[in-house]
């Protein structure tokens, strides 16, 4: 399976953080494995030690020819901004192939009926 990219700015990777990551987007990088050609997390804290809503995860898929799928998320624990991204991230996925696959479909019937 495809070992996604993760990189953290003002934060440490830590073993923790990178076992969220893995854990959230193994059923992502499962379900459309064929059609990914990469994979990259950016994590960070905006502010620093200013505290407030500022852990930011932003997630981006490569889906083969058709371009990048990118989610964001900024939330107060970075956990839960990897969360909603993660979730975010399969439901633009799930979107942009079944769109795909649904306009492939719809030239086939065409050009079938010509």
């Amino acid at each position: 399976m495809m070992q996604p990219n993760i990189v953290g700015t003002n934060i440490p990777l830590s073993d923790s953080i990178r076992s969220h990551i893995e854990d959230r987007l193994a059923h992502v990088m499962q379900r459309f494995e064929s059609q990914l050609t990469s994979v990259s997390v950016r994590f960070g804290d905006c502010n620093g030690d200013k505290g407030g809503v500022d852990k930011q995860c932003r997630i981006e898929a490569v889906v083969g020819h058709a371009g990048s799928v990118v989610t964001e998320e900024t939330h107060t624990d970075l956990y839960t901004a990897i969360d909603v991204a993660a979730e975010r991230l399969m439901r633009a996925l799930r979107h942009k192939i079944d769109r795909r696959q649904a306009l492939r479909r719809q030239r086939q019937a065409t050009s079938a009926a010509l």
